[in-house]
């Protein structure tokens, strides 16, 4: 691990300290463990050389001189004998997330800290505020709300979707989100309970399908939606589904992304 360091801690590094410090480490690797909130850096080649970073998440946004820290921030200090010899102020970019948030950014959430301490993306908090809505819309029959959402219902009657034999639509976390500048997309991880007068008890279902958001005069739309063909008479497949919901819940603090916090 390289280090750029200044008499300013506030200077902001120009091209020429980078290019500076590509050249002169370019041949430099390292090793990495974390344990216990400690981060342990090993120089290639060396066997007592080692760097001990202590680990920090943010949860709450703070003004500190003239640093603003926000929730997912990571603040890494290097111990020196007991002693902190060096700040590393880290927050992770997900592509257009430079502007999230601002007016004029089509992502208008910001980053957010999960319950597990990881940091929820803009692009992932995005998505939730919009999928969150589709899935009540379903399941209060509001057919205005489910067509001006998902541009594959539009060519169905409102007497169809109202008929859908399904209820309790509960979308419990996402996966794989990604943002390309375009489109958001993630696997949504979620299920609903079908209505089968036949059937004594609940018949629950759940499900996993690959979602696409797109922009549609300034506001997010679904415009894929596509269930990931699972064999659901696996016991694999449902061993697999809980254990996803589970990871879900420790992630965001509900089994429910409509109750989520971060909304």
């Amino acid at each position: 691990m390289v280090s750029i360091k200044t008499s300013d801690p506030f200077r902001k590094v120009t091209p020429k300290d980078l290019d500076i410090l590509l050249r002169d480490s370019s041949n430099q690797a390292a090793t990495f463990t974390f344990s216990n909130g400690f981060l342990t850096v090993t120089e290639s080649g060396e066997t007592t050389s080692k760097e001990l970073w202590g680990v920090n998440a943010i949860i709450r946004k703070a003004m500190i001189g003239k640093v603003e820290y926000l929730p997912g921030d990571l603040v890494m200090s290097l111990d020196d004998g007991g002693e902190v010899a060096f700040y590393r102020h880290l927050r992770r970019i997900f592509l257009s997330e430079y502007d999230a948030g601002k007016s004029n950014s089509t992502i208008k959430s910001t980053s957010y800290t999960a319950k597990d301490g990881q940091s929820i993306s803009a692009a992932e908090r995005e998505m939730i505020r919009v999928l969150v809505p589709y899935f009540t819309a379903i399941n209060t029959k509001d057919t205005i709300t489910m067509k001006k959402l998902f541009l594959g219902l539009r060519s169905r009657s409102d007497d169809e979707l109202r008929a859908l034999p399904v209820k309790n639509y509960t979308l419990h976390g996402l996966e794989e989100v990604s943002y390309d500048g375009s489109r958001l997309r993630a696997v949504a991880v979620y299920s609903f309970e079908v209505i089968d007068p036949n059937t004594i008890g609940r018949n629950i279902s759940t499900a996993s399908a690959d979602v696409d958001l797109a922009l549609e005069n300034g506001s997010w739309v679904i415009v894929r939606w596509s269930q990931r063909d699972d064999n659901r008479d696996d016991i694999a497949y449902f061993t697999n589904m809980f254990s996803r919901q589970e990871s879900a819940d420790k992630r965001y603090g509900t089994t429910d992304l409509a109750k989520w916090d971060g909304l």
